[in-house]
This record gives C-alpha cells, structure tokens and sequence, in this order.
C-alpha cells in the first residue's frame, strides 16, 4: 500500500484509504497536527465482504520517529464473535507496514520501537492472559524482535509466560523493534 505521507503533511486534513490485503479489508483514517508534529492513525480491518472486524490506533509524534526512533499504538480491539480469525495479526501486521512507510518517507534507518501499554485494568479482568500471548505470537509470526516491559521495575523480558509470571502489580508495555 503507497500510503500519500506528503499531502497529509503538506494539507493538514484528515486522509481516509480503504484497501483490501490477503483476504482482509481495512480502511485507514489519518489525521496531522501540526503544531505537534503528530500523526494519528485509526484502522479498522474484518474478513473481506464483513462490515466489522477489529480496530487499532497508531500514534507517532515526527520528533519521536526521527530522533529517538519511538511510536506506540493502543486499544486494539477485536469483536468478540470474530476472536481467532486472524483479524488482529492482520491489524497488526498493517500497524507495522504503517511504520515502515513512516521510516522510509522521514529516512529513518534505525530500528523503531514501536510500544502498547499494558494497563493493570486489563490485567485485572484476566484480558492479559490472552493479550500478551498474542503479542508475542504476531512478533513470531512476522519475524519481529518482541520484548515485555514491567513499569514498576524497568525489567524487560523477552517471552510473554515469563513477563505475566513477574509482573506482579505493575503495568507494562510490550515493543516491538521495527526493521526495514
């Protein structure tokens, strides 16, 4: 997917792209702040020919990208009915190439980490004992160095059964190191 970086910068409007990849449709919505030098980017994704699917947020403020080398994404969510059925990873998948396009259009060379909080709620309502599996299941699948972050002690693990072992009471973070 040729993502047009240059008129969302250049015109500061929201730019919508629908497209359809591997038996999946997404449909991407991008908005520019300029004074924060900020992109935001919601994507939507389902089974091809499925009105709803799943979502996921992508946040990458330039400076981050092009200095420290950092983005983050948050509030993926999948519909219930349709857990199992690739349509995270696919969302994730597409969250990646989002910051590949990202690195070559700004000439990033270095690795970006891309970062997910994990909020202690989710842990609470037993959400983490899917979640963080998953995370590092889509990091194996598409060959990307993952590592879990526990907050309170600044620990980094590289396996999720690990990461939920020690975790205790604190939040986390999973990264993902974003290559070429």
């Amino acid at each position: 997917m040729n993502r047009n970086f240059k008129e969302l910068l250049k015109n500061c409007e929201k730019r919508v792209y629908t497209f359809q990849k591997d038996g999946y449709s997404y449909q991407e919505e991008y908005e520019y702040y300029e004074l924060q030098r900020y992109i935001k980017c919601n994507i939507h994704g389902s089974l091809k020919d499925e009105r709803l699917g799943g979502s996921v947020e992508v946040y990458i403020r330039i400076d981050n990208l092009t200095r420290e080398h950092t983005s983050g994404f948050g509030y993926l969510e999948v519909i219930l009915d349709r857990w199992n059925k690739g349509i995270g990873t696919a969302l994730m998948k597409d969250v990646f190439s989002v910051i590949k396009e990202l690195k070559e259009y700004f000439n990033v060379h270095d690795t970006v980490r891309l970062t997910g909080w994990l909020f202690i709620t989710d842990k609470i309502n037993g959400n983490w004992s899917r979640s963080v599996p998953f995370y590092e299941k889509v990091g194996i699948k598409t060959g990307t160095k993952t590592e879990f972050k526990i907050k309170n002690t600044g620990r980094i693990i590289e396996r999720a059964d690990e990461f939920l072992r020690e975790v205790g009471d604190s939040e986390g973070t999973v990264i993902y190191h974003i290559c070429s």
